[in-house]
């Protein structure tokens, strides 16, 4: 299993589109697709807006509108982020919302007074995505009485939260570490940092690949690419309509029979998919960030072996096509999801946007992801590279790398 791992950010209150961020942020939590919904409801958003039971909303804009309010109060608005490995989730129980609710009645406490807030002024809402290796939940929480906006919390106020809650979900998980190790221990004795500490250094070392690829989730998606564009806003009508209107104007030239594959797609259907390439990365600033920085890695592993300018030049250009084809071909995945549910009925406006939305939130992480990956393999190859190696290793290092795809 992999360690519990804790995030915890706010976007700056006194930032002119602060309000409107959290409004998407709260949407995106609530309507992403894999969130685990509420009963009948097309959403799956729940929390305490006031002291009491907690419950599920009944419909997400109630609860982003009452936040955005908030923002332009200049109150601090938290997003956290708790996240398992799968195996883990299934061993803590934590397999439907109602798991989760029960999770986050007995931890909420902590992150509230970890970041002074007493009980009873806390406000929070929350989603679980249901993610395939990594089930997290988000947390938007609140401090109804704060008076004053904060600019900054220390790092330490996240770790903090962290170590205590893997204090309280791993306790006993813990003791039997330090059993097998014959090192007795009371059963009611109190845990420390520093068993923390060595308690997930020995899951590191039994789960590697697993807590990689988690961390590497965790650390590198900028969930900000998903709401602020300093052109067109946070998923503005200017910036989504026009990419609504084509892509199901794709769906509608890709013919009922025969495979749903970018290649084997009509020249007219393809021309539309690369226009439609060529509007994301123009109307979102974010999304072009992200292919920078996949760019970038990638170049990054061809440098390792050298290469004058005009070679440099060349793969730059080459690794730029790449990242096009790779959003024609998640294009072509939603146009082949949208066709098979199109078959039960027929998409509203709101359902023909929020599918727009999803395609736009799958591309950040895709690109995310394999960034993280290419970053991975470039510190092996420097840390390779930083020692003598013959001309033989440089050879098999070379073949190795262009074996993961990696051809300088």
């Amino acid at each position: 299993m992999s360690v519990l791992l804790y995030k915890q950010r706010f976007r700056q209150p006194n930032y002119k589109d602060t309000p409107a961020c959290n409004y998407a942020h709260v949407r995106y939590i609530a309507r992403r697709r894999g969130v685990l919904k509420n009963e009948g409801m097309g959403h799956g958003l729940f929390g305490k807006l006031e002291p009491g039971e907690m419950e599920q909303y009944d419909t997400w804009k109630e609860v982003a509108s009452h936040i955005y309010h908030l923002s332009k109060e200049g109150k601090n608005i938290y997003r956290s982020l708790i996240s398992f490995e799968r195996s883990t989730a299934r061993e803590l129980d934590l397999t439907n919302q109602e798991d989760w609710r029960r999770y986050v009645e007995a931890q909420i406490a902590t992150i509230a007074e970890k970041n002074g807030i007493k009980i009873q002024d806390l406000g929070f809402a929350c989603a679980v995505h249901d993610e395939r290796h990594h089930p997290h939940l988000h947390v938007v929480f609140w401090d109804k009485s704060q008076s004053v906006s904060k600019n900054f919390v220390h790092k330490s106020v996240p770790n903090s939260i962290r170590k205590q809650l893997i204090k309280d979900t791993f306790a006993s998980r813990i003791r039997e570490y330090y059993a097998e190790k014959d090192i007795a221990r009371n059963a009611v004795r109190e845990i420390t940092d520093k068993e923390v500490k060595e308690f997930e250094q020995y899951i590191k070392e039994i789960r590697p690949k697993e807590y990689e690829r988690i961390k590497g989730w965790f650390e590198t998606f900028d969930e900000d690419a998903i709401y602020a564009d300093p052109v067109y806003g946070v998923f503005s009508d200017k910036a989504m309509l026009p990419l609504v209107q084509t892509l199901f104007e794709i769906k509608d030239l890709i013919p009922k029979d025969g495979r749903i594959v970018y290649k084997l797609m009509p020249p007219e259907v393809k021309e539309k998919t690369d226009d439609l390439v060529i509007a994301l990365l123009k109307n979102n600033a974010g999304l072009r960030r992200a292919v920078n920085r996949y760019i970038e890695s990638k170049m990054n592993l061809v440098k390792l072996y050298g290469g004058n300018k005009k070679y440099l030049s060349g793969k730059r250009k080459e690794f730029q096509k790449e990242a096009e084809r790779l959003i024609a071909n998640r294009i072509t995945r939603t146009l082949k999801s949208l066709c098979q549910k199109e078959r039960h009925n027929r998409f509203v406006k709101e359902e023909r946007r929020y599918y727009t939305e999803q395609l736009i939130i799958e591309l950040l992480e895709m690109f995310s992801r394999l960034s993280y990956g290419n970053d991975r393999r470039f510190e092996d190859g420097q840390k390779a590279m930083s020692t003598e190696l013959s001309k033989q290793a440089r050879k098999e290092l070379y073949l190795q790398m262009k074996d993961k795809g990696i051809e300088p």
